[in-house]
């Protein structure tokens, strides 16, 4: 609260309004006004509002109206202030107190709008979800047919299955022209001329022989585990179900029929 606040709220209780300065206040109601000024001035908040109350309801003057929409609006109430800045604004006279005041409603009523919670969405009623249903029974067939979900791709267009089957393919691939380099190893071992050529014609021979198993066996598996994985997809069938709700005479029966 700065001190310009205060200021604002004691002028405008203290000499009051245009329209509130034509009449005298009866004495009870002034000595409560007085307590609210100066428990505001301290801001304790709810001794000003329960004294600017008392002395309203003893005389409804317009002079307790803006200090006690202001403390109601520090206490952490704005929803409360705004019905007081509005009897406030309607007595005020001068334009620039009422460009305050209305300046100070903008300022509420957007907090309030901000601390509101979310309106929660409707929920849908049995008869409503009965209607639903029964429209969507009563559509045609080629209606009911677009709204079931969409059938699974062909077994050739997995993409798993594809891929296993293209890393089988060069395994294969791969395995075989080791073992043809294997092989021509070996003749150049038999036709060495020395033991040196001989025996390191004859470990290529087993190094290529070597690689080239271990790649005929990478590939054998990656071709089979894609034929099975084939096999899986083209034997899976789209599910269908239904779920249907018909009147009873105890209220409704649910049934939930699937096709696999």
């Amino acid at each position: 609260m700065t001190r310009a606040a205060l200021a604002l709220a004691a002028i405008a209780a203290i000499a009051g309004t245009a329209r509130g300065q034509g009449r005298t206040m009866a004495p009870e109601a002034r000595a409560h006004l007085e307590r609210g000024l100066r428990a505001y001035a301290e801001r304790q908040w709810d001794e000003a509002i329960e004294e600017l109350r008392a002395g309203y309801g003893i005389d409804p003057h317009p002079d307790f109206l803006f200090p006690w929409a202001q403390a109601t609006r520090l206490s952490g109430d704005c929803a409360g202030a705004l019905p007081l800045y509005r009897r406030a604004l309607a007595e005020a006279a001068g334009e620039e107190d009422r460009a305050d005041i209305e300046q100070l409603i903008a300022g509420c009523e957007e907090e309030v709008d901000r601390d509101r919670p979310p309106r929660p969405k409707p929920r849908r009623t049995v008869r409503e979800a009965r209607a639903g249903l029964e429209l969507r029974a009563s559509a045609p067939p080629e209606a009911q047919a677009d709204a079931r979900p969409d059938a699974p791709p062909p077994w050739y267009a997995d993409r798993l299955g594809g891929g296993l089957a293209i890393g089988g393919a060069v395994g294969l691939a791969a395995g075989a022209a080791f073992l043809v380099a294997a092989g021509r190893a070996e003749t150049d071992a038999d036709g060495a001329a020395t033991l040196d050529d001989f025996v390191a014609a004859t470990d290529r021979a087993d190094q290529r022989r070597l690689v080239g198993a271990v790649a005929l066996g990478a590939g054998a598996s990656l071709a089979a585990v894609a034929v099975l994985r084939y096999a899986w997809v083209a034997h899976r069938s789209p599910r269908e179900s239904t779920l249907v709700i018909a009147p009873a005479p105890s209220g409704a029966s649910v049934s939930l029929s699937a096709r696999f």
